[in-house]
């Protein structure tokens, strides 16, 4: 009886412990991948393959990194192409992340997500070359469930060109940030504390053109959260854009809505505001 207990403490341990996987898949050259898990219910999956340089088959020279502690974080990295970086760091309860960066002359991109406690959920998506994406997301709520959502969204369009930066900052509970950009030079940075913020940024530029368009999200709400759209287009122009949001003794709910169109000369808006208040932009370079 005693060799049949210990049997059964040694199955459902392992079991336990089992919950724990990782699936690493390479092809090419130089491809590096780490990955450190602890706790339960962990698990990775990353595929490393594609390459641009037309000899072999595979990525050349992928890193990926993956250091999950917790209880229920998944974290999955896809890298096609050359000289791509993913890393995901998560330390909570039910995070999850992914990463892609996918084909089509998928170089030098970097993609980094990090996540502390709750249920935050992260997604990152790039083609073509030389882009940048950050996510740093942290659950306040009950328990440290925080619920935050963060998607970034990033092509160049074309080969070799300059690709565009993205960041999200988000500390609190059930706040979403998305932002999506296409071209080059394009920059976007959104921080949002506090409780029901979100925010959606666009940009859309010529490949290569050197114009460029610049947003800057900025909210913070104890309950009632605050809103931000920004929708960017540069042609033969620049664009900037401001966003800054807070409450008034407790009370929040701002919305902004900001756009603009670069077409041969450059635009900028700021927007500042407490309390309750609408603003909406619209701005047209001619």
């Amino acid at each position: 009886m005693k060799k049949l207990l210990s049997l059964a403490m040694v199955l459902a341990t392992g079991a336990f412990f089992a919950q724990n996987s990782n699936l690493s898949t390479q092809n090419g050259f130089g491809n590096g991948v780490t990955v450190t898990q602890s706790g339960a219910g962990n698990g990775s999956t990353i595929n490393q393959d594609g390459s641009n340089s037309g000899v072999g088959n595979g990525g050349n020279n992928n890193m990926a990194a993956v250091t999950q502690i917790g209880l229920t974080n998944m974290a999955s990295i896809d890298q096609q192409g050359d000289s791509n970086i993913g890393t995901i760091y998560q330390d909570g309860d039910l995070n999850q992340a992914t990463q892609t960066v996918g084909v089509g002359f998928a170089e030098n991109n970097v993609a980094t997500s990090t996540q502390f406690g709750g249920q935050n959920e992260s997604i990152q998506n790039q083609m073509h070359d030389n882009n940048y994406a950050e996510v740093m997301q942290i659950g306040t709520g009950v328990s440290g469930y925080g619920n935050n959502y963060a998607k970034q969204d990033q092509k160049s369009l074309a080969n070799g060109v300059a690709g565009s930066m993205a960041y999200i900052y988000q500390e609190g509970t059930d706040n979403r940030a998305v932002q999506k950009q296409r071209g080059s030079d394009n920059m976007a940075a959104t921080v949002q504390l506090g409780a029901d913020n979100w925010s959606k940024t666009t940009q859309t530029s010529v490949a290569g053109s050197g114009f460029f368009s610049a947003s800057l999200v900025m909210q913070n709400s104890a309950t009632d959260g605050h809103k931000a759209t920004v929708n960017q287009t540069s042609l033969a122009a620049n664009n900037i854009s401001i966003i800054m949001q807070d409450d008034l003794l407790g009370v929040g709910g701002n919305k902004a809505t900001v756009t603009q169109n670069a077409m041969s000369s450059d635009n900028m808006s700021t927007v500042l505001q407490f309390g309750t208040n609408t603003a909406v932009i619209n701005q047209t370079g001619m």
